[in-house]
C-alpha cells in the first residue's frame, strides 16, 4: 500500500536528482530516503530510479508518473489548507420542523441567514403541524422546530416569538345565521374539531371553558388550509389565523364571527438539554436575529 510520504520522497527525489539533499529538505536520514523509495517501488512492483555514483535519475515509468505524484501531493496540500480554513467553522446536518405557511414563520429569511452564517450546515426541513413536530423534538426526530401552543413539556425549551390572533369564521351562507348568533347558539352549531394538543384545541378549550359550553363537533383538522377548504364547503365553523381569516372574507369564502378572538403563541423549541450544542444554539440565533429585528410589527416578547 502506498502512503503520502512515499510519493512525497519520490517527487522530492526526482526533483532534485540527489537522495541526500532530499532527506536534508525532508528532515529525515538518507536510509529512510532509501527505505520510501524502495517500498514505493515494491507496492507499484515498478523501477522509480536509476542510480549511479553521482546521483539517482527516473526511469520512463518513474518520468511518466512523476506528474501524477505531483498532483497527488498538490490535492493533499489542498486538502489540508481546506481543513484549516473550516476550523472554527460549523459543520453537520440540522433537522428542523415549519409549520403555518413558510412566509409567516420567516422561513426564507431563516434559510438565508443560515446558509450566509454557516454555509458548512446542512439543514433538513420537515413540515407538520405543531403536534407532529413536538412529539419529533422530544423524541430527538427533530433539532429544533416552530411551534404554536401552550407548552408543557418541561424538557422542551420554547423561545417564544410573536402571539397569533385567530377569528372564528363560518361558510360564507351562514353569514345571517352567525351575524347576531350567542356563545350558546355559536357552540350548538357544527364545528371542525382540532386534534388532541394542538393550539386549536387549546384556544378553543379556553373560550367555550369561559362560557361553560361545549361545542358541537363533526370533523377533524387542523391544517389552515384543510379547515378553510371545510369552512368554504358549508362543513362547520373553525378557527383560522386573523390575517387569513380576512383575507377570506374578503373574498366571499368565510364570513367571520365577531364575538371572539382567542390568541396563541409562535415559539421555536428544542430540548433544554442541548441548548448548548453549537446546532442548536446556531439556529436560536439566527431566529432571535429575525425575529428581534423585526419584532416592532409583530410585539415579540422573548423568554
Amino acid at each position: 500500500m502506498m502512503e503520502i510520504y512515499q510519493i512525497r520522497t519520490f517527487v522530492t527525489v526526482a526533483e532534485h536528482g540527489n537522495l541526500t539533499k532530499a532527506a536534508l529538505l525532508l528532515h529525515v536520514t538518507q536510509p529512510a530516503v532509501s527505505g520510501h523509495l524502495k517500498a514505493l517501488e515494491s507496492a507499484l512492483n515498478l523501477k522509480l530510479f536509476e542510480r549511479s555514483s553521482t546521483g539517482v535519475q527516473l526511469t520512463m515509468a518513474g518520468q511518466a508518473l512523476l506528474p501524477k505524484a505531483q498532483a497527488i501531493l498538490a490535492a493533499s496540500s489542498e486538502f489540508r489548507n481546506r481543513a484549516r480554513d473550516l476550523q472554527g467553522k460549523l459543520t453537520g446536518k440540522a433537522r428542523v420542523g415549519t409549520i403555518l405557511d413558510p412566509p409567516f414563520i420567516r422561513l426564507g429569511q431563516f434559510m438565508s441567514s443560515i446558509l450566509d452564517r454557516y454555509p458548512w450546515m446542512e439543514i433538513e426541513l420537515e413540515h407538520g403541524i405543531s403536534v407532529s413536530v413536538l412529539e419529533q423534538v422530544a423524541g430527538g426526530g427533530l433539532d429544533a422546530a416552530f411551534f404554536l401552543g401552550q407548552l408543557n413539556l418541561p424538557h422542551v425549551q420554547a423561545i417564544a416569538l410573536t402571539d397569533l390572533a385567530y377569528r372564528v369564521v363560518a361558510p360564507p351562507a351562514w353569514k345571517n345565521k352567525i351575524a347576531n348568533a350567542d356563545w350558546a347558539e355559536i357552540a350548538a352549531l357544527q364545528w371542525i374539531r382540532p386534534p388532541h394538543m394542538s393550539a386549536h384545541v387549546q384556544m378553543m378549550t379556553e373560550m367555550f371553558s369561559h362560557q361553560k359550553l361545549e361545542p358541537f363537533k363533526v370533523a377533524k383538522a387542523d391544517q389552515e388550509q384543510t379547515i378553510k377548504t371545510l369552512v368554504t364547503a358549508g362543513v362547520g365553523l373553525g378557527l383560522m389565523r386573523e390575517d387569513l381569516a380576512f383575507a377570506a372574507q374578503s373574498a366571499g369564502e368565510v364570513c367571520v364571527w365577531s364575538k371572539a378572538r382567542p390568541t396563541s403563541t409562535l415559539s421555536f423549541i428544542h430540548l433544554r438539554e442541548r441548548e448548548g450544542d453549537p446546532v442548536v444554539a446556531a439556529l436560536r440565533d439566527v431566529v432571535r436575529t429575525i425575529w428581534l429585528d423585526n419584532s416592532t410589527s409583530y410585539g415579540v416578547e422573548w423568554a
